[in-house]
């Protein structure tokens, strides 16, 4: 499976539920993710698609754990298991 199919599929689920996907640019920001995440009632994800089994590199590992001290929500997602855990997550009420 390519980093595309689970784009995909994440795309899907975030508009079923009311939501929107931005591409991010990369070239601004290395370690940037590369996907932001737009809920209803102003909820913010930042997500980092990865292939299947691939790891974050140093770098992106930074710069997650950076959003994460600022209080900003950021995930890496590298699986379609993995889309339909974190929409559980964001749909059942934690991911304020």
């Amino acid at each position: 499976m390519l980093e595309r199919a689970v784009e995909s599929h994440l795309c899907r689920r975030v508009k079923r539920a009311g939501g929107e996907v931005i591409k991010l640019p990369v070239r601004e920001h290395a370690g940037r993710p590369d996907r932001l995440v737009l809920m209803p009632q102003g909820r913010v994800y930042f997500i980092e698609l990865k292939r299947p089994g691939k790891k974050l590199e140093k770098h992106q590992v930074r710069e997650r754990n950076r959003l994460l001290r600022m209080g900003f929500n950021a995930f890496a997602i590298d699986t379609k298991p993995g889309v339909d855990y974190f929409m559980a997550w964001v749909t059942n009420g934690r991911g304020r």
